[in-house]
C-alpha cells in the first residue's frame, strides 16, 4: 500500500506542476487535457490508489 501512495504522491505533485507552470488551478481547462500523460498516469494511480491495488476494480472502504 506504502508504494500505491508514493506513486499516487508523485504523480498528483507532477500534475499540480504542469498546472502552474501552465497557470491554470485544474486540468479541465487545459486544451491538451485528452492527450496529456502525466493527468493519464495521475488518474491511474489515484484509482489503483483508492481501491488498494485490486485488479477486479472493487473498492473497500
Amino acid at each position: 500500500m506504502e508504494q500505491l501512495e508514493e506513486q499516487f504522491e508523485k504523480s498528483r505533485k507532477e500534475v499540480q506542476e504542469c498546472q502552474k507552470s501552465q497557470a491554470l488551478d485544474s486540468c479541465l481547462k487545459c486544451p491538451q487535457i485528452l492527450q496529456c500523460e502525466k493527468r493519464k498516469t495521475y488518474v491511474q494511480n489515484t484509482y489503483l490508489f483508492l481501491n488498494g491495488g485490486q485488479q477486479d476494480g472493487g473498492f473497500d472502504f
